[in-house]
């Protein structure tokens, strides 16, 4: 019997490798030590963590025969993890740019937080409860509640747009709305 691909690495490698020269880049120019290029920089290290994540995941569920359940699992749920933390981290950085400062109100800051937490819990949960995804002697599987992470990831995205439509005074360039524009399509096509 023939094995079946479950993904192509052929998109997930060079992008984490222009992900790579993009770093590379950022870090040899000198910058200020500013709050929205850490948060900048914080971005790309969660990206590059969810394309990693997403390779060595996928490749545990293709040789799920031959490794522990647990280490399939584990692979998995660092995924799901960094890919929900990661249009959070887009929104906390859309918030950064616009000169948005969180700590002004730590229960606002906690409602925005609230959808990242729960999923999380979901997440990590779901090794027990299958919420998400199970893995069984025939491999991996999307569970009941799987679209959860991705609503949530929708729900950042959606929500940076409409923190960036309300505050676009606080853009200084057009070229910036522009670039924030294009990386909230960018996320949307290629969650």
């Amino acid at each position: 019997m023939k094995e079946i691909i479950m993904w192509d690495y052929s998109f997930a490698i060079p992008s984490l490798m222009i992900l790579g020269l993009l770093m590379s880049n950022y870090f040899l120019l000198k910058r200020l030590p500013l709050r929205v290029n850490r948060f900048f920089v914080g971005l790309l290290i969660i990206e590059a963590i969810v394309i990693s994540s997403d390779i060595i995941s996928s490749w545990a569920c293709e040789e799920y025969r031959d490794l522990p359940r647990t280490v399939v699992i584990l692979t998995i749920m660092v995924f799901f993890i960094f890919f929900a933390i990661r249009g959070h981290a887009f929104f906390a950085f859309t918030c950064s740019f616009l000169g948005l400062d969180p700590s002004e109100n730590k229960f606002r800051t906690f409602l925005c937080q609230l959808p990242l937490i729960f999923s999380e819990i979901v997440i990590i949960s779901s090794p027990w409860t299958k919420a998400i995804f199970s893995v069984d002697e025939t491999g991996y599987h999307r569970e009941k509640y799987y679209m959860l992470i991705v609503f949530i990831f929708f729900f950042y995205i959606l929500f940076s747009a409409y923190v960036s439509i309300i505050f676009r005074k606080n853009i200084k360039r057009l070229r910036e709305s522009y670039g924030i524009a294009i990386y909230l399509i960018l996320l949307c096509f290629g969650c």
